[in-house]
């Protein structure tokens, strides 16, 4: 949706169109505040609208706001409003690169000049862990300042194996994307990444780029500058792609006979077809156009062939992350003034709860930060920096009127401030915590600062305690939330979960005990607190089946509700006397790890943020795994992505729906209501009879490919766990779902394991009723048996981290999976494993939370 002139968007005034392409649009615009012209860049509906990407997009926009070099478009802000994402830039007045090239060839000192500049950020972005991907003359912005390299839009997180190999390989090359703009700022499942003319030979074939890949886009560059014309040219893409990977451009000097050798000799080592041959780093790009530029007696014969590859190898240079421009936003001309949103932490962690002072400037906050131990921290509105308040392993509970705290020790919250401790309270401006009362999970503050509001959880007692001791509520199931107080003190707000789960009601007691139930029933809510005023209670929570709360919503004392704002995976944590709110939104990513054949170490295989593996097959040199919905595969030996799936309703993943067989030769799917074997490769899909079955979950093989055994959904009704013949014949019935689940066969499918009320139980053929294992947990899972089927694969939760567990089917010995560092490993799912256990894939989720400031909300 195009923009007009006078649209706020915030503080920012948007003034006119600047440009647009698949990525989205950008506009010029003016920072009301700062009476400055920035640029603006907004995202298409259909990227604003994917939570992966939004979540993405935030945890990458931080990144490459650390990059501040004059020669590299700086990031001023990002914003969210109304589902929609956007980014703040440096508003650079000049031309493209591009737009110069359309003139012609530029003039030697100019070529050296830009070619130093871009070099120079090149080598910033790459000293950062950052590598551009889609660097080309549309990139480039020229300035009376200087050339400004912009748009990391296809900026990707990569991580150095220990092999020093950069895993989260790029995808097959199934198609391209051309143009002026990329069609997206997201890997695309089947695509190469970037523009056609300026992609590296390893991105051509579909692997990984790193450092060197831009190198050679650079190479291409300077190419053009020099000499006027593309380095690589044809009638197609396909035409253009052949030539990156066969072809050498003529020198420059073919065309420019002024030129320099040595510029040659440079342009041909970026534009080597083995990166190993290229420069290394950008720096040493950077140096060599400098000693051309220091050096005017050069001379113009270009040097033999051969000498061109007697440049030695550098030290391999950091592959990683990010966007400068990825950009997304949002418009919502039907109210003014705009919410104005504001980052107030940046660093990757877990954030528990955070609060106002007394006057409105100062934010109190508590978080883990990768590595640490909870800690109670300060920061002003507005200052990037946070002072720590030296009270250790503590998490913030309330901040009174005079800066009175009240901390719980000894809580270790997974994700924000879900846990019990020993209450404390301390003086904002230092001493020693002094304990309360144990057990409790929240507290507010009276008005007055004289009393506090608590929530114990005693195991099987929830209840509201005002002042501690004197019961007002209590519940006998479910739990208590987030109490507050009225701002005049009458009443206590807080949530009631009548389960164990965040779905419930906002209630209201006042000091004498009578309670009310003042909403009607909400999922997930999280956190509350009241307008200034006293005449809303505002809440997150969603009316829908997200299963995070997806919005701020409003409640009357009479009950009258209404929405406030949309936000994604938000919590309210407090509003300040002005009106200023602080919401904390959760980001999340869950990677692919594996050890393959060939692979010395683990490392990870995936790209997006939403991956768990399906199957490994029996050899370790092929995998399959789900991403964001999408099946794809990959073999080791070719390090080729693939996608299997595309996008449409009728194929279903489920859960572990998709499972490729032990020879790595066929993918089980469940397409329009029916079994369907596909090949990997060539050939013709295959139909497996599976009458009344509508659905299926958990697909696994026998280790000899004959049989699968799955959840199968009978008529849409009930479902059971099922065992099948590859070869032919209706599948045959073991155990209602009621009783099993995800279910596990033996190399010969004569014992099938499955999950039930018992923790893991076995069907033996021949035999009448399941045999429950010795020792399994009721929430262990089996995956795969081994030793002959003398033993058992087993994983389950252990606290924050998955055990692995081998178990004898006899004595029922335990032992943990030595082969797997998975213990220490948290939130980690989807596991796979070879019959010899010596390879296997796993997905892990990883969670972290920012804090926000937003003003201006009505």
């Amino acid at each position: 949706m195009a923009l007009i002139a006078g649209t706020k968007l915030g503080p920012y005034e948007i003034q006119s169109l600047l440009g647009a392409g698949g990525m989205g649009e950008v506009y010029r615009a003016r920072d009301t505040r700062l009476d400055r012209s920035v640029a603006i860049k907004i995202l298409p509906t259909h990227l604003s609208d994917n939570p992966e990407f939004q979540q993405r997009f935030e945890r990458e926009a931080r990144a490459i706001s650390s990059l501040n070099h004059p020669h590299i478009c700086h990031l001023y802000d990002i914003g969210y409003h109304d589902d929609t994402n956007f980014l703040v830039m440096e508003f650079l007045d000049g031309e493209t690169l591009a737009d110069r090239l359309r003139k012609g060839a530029m003039p030697l000192p100019e070529v050296l000049r830009t070619g130093m500049e871009i070099a120079e950020a090149l080598e910033t972005a790459h000293r950062a862990g950052i590598v551009h991907r889609d660097l080309k003359p549309g990139n480039i912005m020229l300035t009376k300042a200087g050339a400004k390299l912009m748009d990391f839009g296809l900026a990707k997180p990569t991580t150095v194996s220990a092999s020093g190999a950069a895993s989260a390989p790029l995808l097959s090359a199934a198609k391209t994307m051309s143009g002026p703009t990329p069609v997206s700022p997201l890997t695309t499942a089947g695509s190469i990444v970037g523009t056609i003319h300026y992609m590296s030979p390893e991105q051509i074939e579909g692997k990984e780029a790193d450092a060197r890949s831009d190198i050679f886009a650079f190479g291409a560059v300077l190419y053009e500058m020099a000499s006027g014309k593309r380095a690589f040219e044809g009638k197609s893409q396909i035409s253009v792609a052949s030539a990156i990977l066969e072809k050498d451009p003529e020198p420059i000097a073919a065309s420019k006979p002024l030129t320099p050798a040595a510029l040659d000799h440079l342009v041909a080592t970026c534009l080597a077809k083995d990166r190993e041959d290229r420069f290394q780093s950008a720096r040493d790009v950077r140096l060599e156009l400098k000693w051309i530029a220091d050096s005017p007696s050069l001379t113009t014969a270009a040097p033999p062939a051969k000498s061109w590859s007697r440049i030695m190898p550098w030290a391999i240079a950091s592959a990683a992350v990010l966007l400068c421009v990825i950009g997304g936003v949002l418009w919502m001309g039907r109210k003014l003034p705009q919410p104005n949103y504001r980052m107030v932490t940046f660093r990757e962690g877990t954030l528990q709860n955070a609060r106002f002072s007394h006057d409105g400037q100062t934010i109190v906050f508590s978080g883990q930060w990768e590595g640490e131990v909870p800690q109670v921290s300060t920061t002003r509105v507005g200052s990037p920096e946070s002072r720590p308040l030296g009270i250790p392993s503590a998490t913030l509970a309330a901040v009174s009127a005079s800066d009175e705290l009240a901390v719980l020790e000894g809580c270790e919250a997974i994700f924000l401030l879900d846990c019990a401790g020993a209450l404390a309270t301390v003086n904002l401006a230092g001493g020693a915590p002094r304990e309360i009362v144990a057990h409790v999970a929240y507290a507010d503050w009276s008005p007055d600062s004289k009393q506090l509001a608590i929530v114990v959880d005693d195991p099987n007692d929830a209840r509201l305690e005002f002042p501690p001791g004197h019961v007002l509520y209590r519940k006998n199931s479910g739990w208590l939330g987030h109490p507050r107080f009225s701002p005049d003190g009458t009443l206590i707000a807080f949530e009631n979960h009548p389960l164990a789960s965040d779905d419930g009601t906002i209630d209201v007691v006042d000091v004498q005990g009578q309670r009310r139930v003042l909403s009607r029933g909400w999922l997930s809510i999280e956190g509350l607190a009241w307008r200034p005023d006293g005449k809303e209670i505002w809440f997150a929570a969603t009316n829908n089946t997200a299963g995070w709360a997806d919005g701020i919503h409003a409640v009357t004392l009479s009950g009258k509700e209404r929405t406030v704002l949309r936000f994604p995976w938000v919590r309210l944590l407090d509003i300040s006397g002005d009106g200023r709110v602080l919401l904390a939104h959760q980001n999340w990513r869950r990677q692919l790890w594996g050890r393959f054949r060939g692979d010395s170490a683990e490392h990870p295989y995936s790209w997006l943020d939403d991956t768990n593996p399906t199957a490994l097959s029996t050899d370790g040199r092929a995998l399959t795994f789900s991403e964001s919905g999408e099946l794809y595969y990959i073999a080791n030996d070719s390090q080729a992505y693939y996608r299997k799936t595309d996008g449409s309703p009728a194929v279903s993943l489920g859960a572990g729906v998709a499972s490729l067989s032990p020879d790595g030769k066929w993918i089980l799917m469940y397409r329009q209501d029916k079994l369907v074997l596909q090949p990997v490769g060539l050939g013709t899909p295959r139909e497996l009879s599976a009458p009344g079955v509508t659905g299926i979950a958990n697909v696994t093989w026998s280790d000899d490919g004959r049989q699968i055994a799955y959840e199968g959904l009978f008529s849409g009704k009930q479902w059971n766990v099922y065992t099948q013949k590859i070869d032919g014949g209706p599948p045959t019935l073991v155990a209602p779902h009621g009783r099993a689940a995800f279910p596990v066969l033996s190399a010969d499918a004569s014992v099938l394991a499955v999950h039930d009320d018992n923790g893991i139980s076995l069907y033996r053929a021949g035999t009448n009723g399941p045999q429950s294992l010795k020792g399994a947990l009721a929430s262990e899972r089996p995956v795969r048996f081994v030793s002959g089927g003398r033993e058992l694969l087993v994983s389950g939760p252990s606290g924050s981290a998955m055990d692995v567990t081998l178990v004898d089917l006899t004595s029922g010995h335990r032992q943990l999976w030595k082969h797997l560092p998975i213990r220490s490993i948290a939130n980690a799912s989807g596991l796979a494993a070879t019959p010899d256990l010596e390879y296997y894939a796993y997905g892990t989720t990883h969670y972290s939370t920012d804090l926000y400031l937003v003003e201006n909300l009505p």
